[in-house]
């Protein structure tokens, strides 16, 4: 009876550890995300692509007058680096999503895409 008891221990350690250890990584990187997302740098790229797209943008010409990033739409990309969503105009209809890339410790949007009604409002511009 104790051989078995100590047999399900060895296999629940066996199982358990790496089990938290990957969940400890996941943390990390989900942590290291949202700093890099919350950056000064980000910004300044977010900045960039949105007035690429209204180049009247942040002015009361332009379709866009402000954005909110939302950090809480952080997630990891399989391809690589991470994606956030930002939201234009306080209308979660009217929303940007970026596609971060860090390439030698370099920070760069390496994508992203529009939403159909801000797509659409920009198009008519």
């Amino acid at each position: 009876m104790k051989k078995r008891y100590i047999f399900l221990i060895v296999i629940l350690i066996l199982i358990g550890v790496p089990m938290l250890n990957f969940y400890r990584i996941k943390q990390e990187i989900n942590q290291e995300m949202q700093s890099v997302a919350k950056s000064k740098r980000a910004k300044e790229l977010i900045e960039e692509e949105i007035r690429r797209e209204d180049p009247k943008a942040f002015t009361d010409k332009g379709i866009i007058r402000s954005y909110e990033i939302d950090y809480n739409s952080v997630e990891h990309n399989p391809m690589g680096g991470f994606t956030v969503t930002t939201y234009m105009n306080n209308d979660k209809e009217l929303y940007m999503r970026f596609s971060f890339d860090k390439y030698r410790g370099y920070l760069d949007i390496g994508g992203g895409s529009i939403s159909g009604k801000l797509s659409d409002m920009l198009e008519e511009e």
